[in-house]
């Protein structure tokens, strides 16, 4: 029997639109700033997920901080005028704003869209890889009794 090809693998389709999606949001990210955020309702502690620029973060205040974020989920829009960081911008760089810029009142983790996608991509194309071989091994038929005679050694 002989393995299906790998155009018809879902796990490789699956991960094709993963694909997709992270250069789709990426190329978003240059252009647009997008945030989802959440604050209980004193305000003093809340999570948001950003983008923008060719980076993701995540920011956090912490309960000593009252007024860092508005209370409730929100969503926000905005198309950016102009772009303050590189397309590539180096890894954990930390505060992509700069070292002249003031310290924000909140906690922040700083991943850029190529590390992200780096991460996906890494183990995904070893998946494949693995599967390939597996089902390539699992498929082809063991060697006979035509080809190995009882000592080990190969017939003539």
């Amino acid at each position: 029997m002989t393995p299906r090809p790998l155009h018809r693998w879902k796990s490789l389709w699956l991960g094709i639109l993963v694909l997709i999606f992270l250069a789709w949001n990426w190329q978003r990210s240059i252009r647009y700033y997008d945030s989802a955020s959440w604050a209980e309702a004193s305000g003093a502690r809340g999570i948001s997920l950003s983008q923008r620029d060719s980076v993701v973060f995540v920011t956090w205040a912490p309960a000593k901080d009252p007024d860092t974020f508005s209370p409730g989920f929100h969503i926000f829009r905005a198309r950016m005028s102009k772009r303050h960081y590189p397309t590539f911008p180096a890894l954990f760089s930390g505060d992509p704003m700069g070292p002249n810029h003031p310290p924000p009142p909140f906690r922040a983790i700083y991943i850029p869209h190529w590390f992200l996608i780096l991460l996906f991509l890494t183990p995904w194309s070893v998946f494949l890889a693995w599967r390939w071989r597996r089902i390539k091994r699992l498929t082809t038929p063991p060697p006979g009794p035509e080809t190995i005679s009882h000592s080990g050694a190969l017939a003539d």
